[in-house]
């Protein structure tokens, strides 16, 4: 099993942050607590997708995370690594998805605008 986790994580060489926080009362994210690192493949990908509120939506990046962490919409925002073409910071996911296998959850596909 360790092999096959080495060989999965080696696919994925970027490193998305995820601030954990959450929306004070005018609607703006107040960070509370460390930041994740998380190791992911991220892939540039047009696709119409439902948001949270069931609301078409296009996304553009599409991100494979290795491990199940349990990401939000609402409690994170996310950075793009500075390496990546177009690096951003502050993204609010549009949807995520866990992703399964027959072991149970291995990891998160996250969609931003």
């Amino acid at each position: 099993m360790a092999d096959f986790m080495t060989e999965l994580l080696e696919l994925m060489p970027h490193t998305l942050t995820a601030q954990p926080g959450f929306s004070d009362a005018k609607d703006n994210f107040v960070p509370s607590g460390a930041a994740i690192a998380v190791q992911c493949q991220i892939e540039g990908e047009n696709r119409l997708v439902r948001d949270q509120l069931g609301r078409e939506r296009t996304s553009t990046r599409v991100v494979y995370t290795g491990e199940f962490i349990g990401l939000t919409i609402d409690d994170f925002r996310y950075s793009l690594p500075a390496s990546f073409p177009e690096p951003r910071t502050d993204l609010v996911a549009i949807a995520i998805d866990p992703e399964s296998d027959e072991t149970g959850l291995i990891g998160e596909i996250v969609r931003f605008p």
